[in-house]
């Protein structure tokens, strides 16, 4: 019994220096969470955009990956935006905040304002596909430049 015990922990730390080593490789991509973030079906979710705003969904991919989703328009099928949280290279807890009254985000640390389509933040690719919404996370379409 015991050696059987000893042969389990001896596999253990062999299979964890083996994922450890393999982590390390330059030619290993670790990856956690999934490349497409499924919203849902836009006829759900147009509404509550409508009603209470852009919808943000914290730390996607397992990451510090922040973004909003948001709807302009009347027409659900069209219309659709997926953007950081946060401004390029900004810290995690600086967040673009929604604010209802001026229909556009502000900083909640160095207080800059981003209108409601986002301009100024980096964009993802959004797809509508049989009425429902997907963000693909690994197709980002850059920052949308800001009016100067």
């Amino acid at each position: 019994m015991v050696i059987i015990g000893v042969l389990a922990v001896l596999a253990a730390v062999l299979l964890l220096v083996f994922v450890l080593r393999l982590s390390r490789s330059p030619q290993t991509k670790v990856q956690l969470g999934t490349d497409t973030f499924e919203v849902g079906r836009v006829d759900q979710i147009a509404p509550r955009v409508a009603e209470g705003g852009p919808l943000l969904f914290q730390a996607l991919r397992g990451v510090a990956l922040d973004i909003y989703v948001q709807h302009l328009g009347t027409d659900t099928a069209h219309g659709w935006l997926a953007f950081e949280a946060h401004r390029p290279g900004a810290l995690r807890r600086c967040v673009a905040v929604w604010q209802p009254p001026q229909r556009a985000f502000v900083d909640s640390c160095d207080h800059v304002t981003y209108p409601a389509d986002g301009t100024g933040l980096e964009h993802y690719a959004v797809t509508v596909t049989g009425g429902k919404l997907a963000v693909d996370l690994r197709q980002s379409t850059g920052t949308v430049a800001r009016p100067s």
